[in-house]
């Protein structure tokens, strides 16, 4: 046993423990790994009993990013059992000396585990749907506020029932919003989270098959509150973990969330649409809930302000006049978040009872006391009457003004209007039921 210890510290002085490197980033993170058994023997410990390129992605987080304070679980994706959980004390200057010292335990607890184990596969298959259900419920006992996750292994999903396998493509949007393992129920437990997907020696179909679970698996995230900040088969990867970076920015496409199809990455997209004459109609809506949220190309801070006009009265609600009220009619203008890496840049909402959508009006203006060219982009969600799935207006803005144009919104490359009487029209036309006639 003692040889053995003595073997396990000289693997880890080999690992980079010696570089001492320091994150400039946030403290006690807690990050947790979820790695995959279905790997070839040699991804986790190779022969002489080095530690394969999937382990080496653990032990450089742990050496090289963890700070004092910092903690990681790793985590088996299948049987949901933690391998070893790694801690540096709060408030210590960490030495290569006393990193040995903290992670010599854990470290021989993960030698242990993979040893003699042979994996039943080598398809890398993370049963995240499943793994996700774990995290919800851990998650919801971290003290810690800066949260982590680390998927290692293969994005391609491997079910049993061949709808959900991603073999040789990804579902479509509608997966998120039908009965499916990646329905998202509306929860937004993941909120501030950070996810990393590492994936080293797994084949794709193509470069279009990884770009469109790349997409697929954003969503999945950005639709619990996380965001997917990296997605790469590059072993260094583990530098990017607790730095400032955003995730790239996907919208749900409300065509493509109509139908549960698989889509293949030999084939064009086949999302079936339905001609129709936009009808005038009356359109009474108990319930509306219009949420906006946005980002920049380039990453920059931007506020883009939502102005709801009430045509009969002339009336603004917005962060000034946040409340109307006559009779049973109201809207309230809610100011959720203006800096989240959750909802990218923005995150605004009004809630609406008892209008006729016609004598509303909504406009997006990109707003900046120092104005400049900026391209900002995102989303309005519709959401009608507490419905399950929402509808989504795809917007971008090119220029940023102070606000103060209102009057002059129609001819300014700073604002722009969400047509809601056309939304509904089109809802109607194709057979949806809030046409009241």
């Amino acid at each position: 046993m003692k040889k053995s210890i003595i073997f396990l510290m000289s693997i880890l002085l080999t690992v980079s423990c010696c570089q001492n490197a320091q994150s400039r980033n946030p403290k006690n993170t807690h990050i947790i790994v979820g790695i995959s058994p279905f790997q070839p023997k040699s991804a986790i410990l190779k022969q002489k009993n080095q530690f394969g390129d999937a382990l080496k992605i653990v032990m450089n987080i742990v050496t090289n990013k963890m700070d004092s304070g910092d903690k990681l679980s790793l985590i088996d994706t299948d049987n949901l059992r933690e391998i070893a959980y790694f801690h540096y004390p709060n408030n210590i200057n960490l030495t290569a000396k006393l990193k040995t010292k903290y992670i010599a335990k854990p470290l021989k607890e993960t030698f242990i585990y993979y040893k003699d184990k042979e994996p039943e596969n080598k398809s890398g298959n993370l049963n995240i749907p499943k793994f996700m259900k774990l995290l919800k419920d851990r998650i919801a006992i971290i003290d810690s506020k800066n949260i982590e996750i680390v998927f290692i292994g293969s994005p391609i999903h491997k079910s049993k029932n061949p709808k959900f396998n991603f073999d040789n493509g990804w579902l479509s949007d509608a997966a998120f919003f039908q009965d499916t393992p990646f329905r998202a129920k509306g929860e937004k437990s993941f909120r501030h989270i950070k996810f990393h997907m590492i994936f080293v020696g797994f084949k794709f179909v193509n470069l279009k098959h990884q770009e469109g679970l790349e997409r697929f698996w954003s969503l999945y995230f950005s639709t619990r509150g996380g965001d997917l900040i990296s997605f790469t088969p590059d072993i260094k990867a583990y530098e990017r973990i607790k730095e400032d970076l955003q995730s790239k920015f996907f919208m749900i496409n409300p065509k493509d969330a109509e139908f549960l199809t698989l889509h293949l990455p030999n084939r064009k997209l086949n999302i079936k649409q339905k001609r129709h004459k936009p009808r005038i109609r009356n359109y009474m809506i108990s319930s509306l809930e219009i949420i906006t949220t946005w980002e920049t190309k380039n990453g920059t801070s931007a506020d883009i302000d939502s102005y709801l006009l009430i045509k009969p009265q002339n009336a603004i609600v917005n962060f000034k006049n946040r409340s109307f009220r006559k009779g049973n009619q109201k809207a309230h203008f809610y100011k959720e978040l203006s800096n989240s890496s959750s909802v990218k840049n923005g995150f605004e909402h009004i809630l609406l009872n008892n209008f006729d959508i016609n004598n509303v009006d909504l406009w997006l203006n990109s707003y900046s006391r120092y104005p400049n060219n900026l391209k900002v982009k995102g989303q309005v969600s519709i959401n009608i009457d507490n419905e399950a799935t929402p509808h989504f207006i795809p917007f971008e803005i090119s220029r940023q003004s102070k606000g103060t144009d209102f009057k002059k919104r129609h001819k300014s490359k700073a604002w722009t209007n969400i047509n809601l009487n056309q939304f509904f029209q089109n809802i109607a036309s194709e057979g949806g039921v809030y046409d009241d006639r």
